[in-house]
Order: structure tokens, then sequence, then C-alpha cells
């Protein structure tokens, strides 16, 4: 479910809507960076293989499960349709990651939907150069972050 529809879960189990506004943005804001896994928590051929290339960043450019390279999964590659953040070797390991994955795809997708509204905006107002809209955006959630640490 793409971050814009109602229902979609977050970590604690918390739903709702999130489009871009005022009101999502201190809910963004609120949300609490989510320590990464331990090596405990990763799957051993995860372990060696980003081990071996430190340059793989877990589920971005890999499996999110086993670290598999992007590069040499083929057509078996699945994409988290939520988020659009997150990569697997396979459908397997889209399943196996689904508990832990759900903990963030709801804020990734937010991201995701940021980045798109950016594109959209320089590309209609032909201004590759310029602030957009979502730079103001992300960097009001930062400073919002910012604000709930001092508080």
């Amino acid at each position: 479910m793409a971050a814009g529809e109602g229902g979609v879960r977050l970590g604690d189990g918390v739903e709702g809507d999130w489009s871009l506004t005022p009101a999502v943005l201190v809910r963004v804001a609120a949300v609490a960076t989510l320590p990464a896994p331990t090596d405990a928590e990763l799957h051993p051929a995860a372990l060696a293989r980003l081990d071996a290339d430190p340059e793989l960043s877990l589920g971005v450019d890999c499996c999110g499960v086993c670290a598999l390279p992007e590069a040499r999964m083929g057509s078996a590659l699945v994409e988290c349709a939520a988020c659009r953040a997150v990569v697997y070797c396979g459908d397997k390991h889209r399943r196996a990651d689904e508990a832990e994955h759900g903990k963030v795809c709801a804020l990734l997708a937010f991201g995701a939907d940021l980045d798109e509204e950016a594109a959209a905006a320089d590309e209609e107002a032909g201004d590759h150069g310029d602030a957009s809209l979502v730079d103001a955006i992300k960097a009001t959630v930062d400073n919002l972050k910012l604000l709930g640490k001092q508080t």
C-alpha cells in the first residue's frame, strides 16, 4: 500500500493516513530511528556477503535477508511494492522479512513519495538546480526531530 493511502502500518501497529500533510510531518518526525540489526539477527549468508563487500547496503542494493547483490538476482528480484525501497532475491525472502520490514515500510514509502513529489515538482518547474518543496519538507521533518530531542 502506498504511503498516501490510508491503513498503512508503521512499527508499533499505528495505522493511518500518510499523505503529505502537516499532521503527517509531525507524526513522521516523532518516529524513532530503529536500531540496525545485530549480527545475531542477520542471516549467516548476509553476514558473510556484507563482510566481503562493505559497500553493500542491506536491502538497498542487495537482498534484505541474505545480501545477495542486486546484480546477481536477475529476474528473481522482488521489490517491496509498498515502499519501493527494499529489494529481495525472491518472494521467499520477502515473506521472511515481512515482520521486520513492516516496522519501517510506511516510513520508507513516505520518503519514496517525497522523492517522487520532488522529481515531479522539478520537472514541472523545469528548474533542476533550485531547492524543491520536498527539500523544504524534509528539512522541516529534520528540524521537528531536533526539537523533539530538546524537549
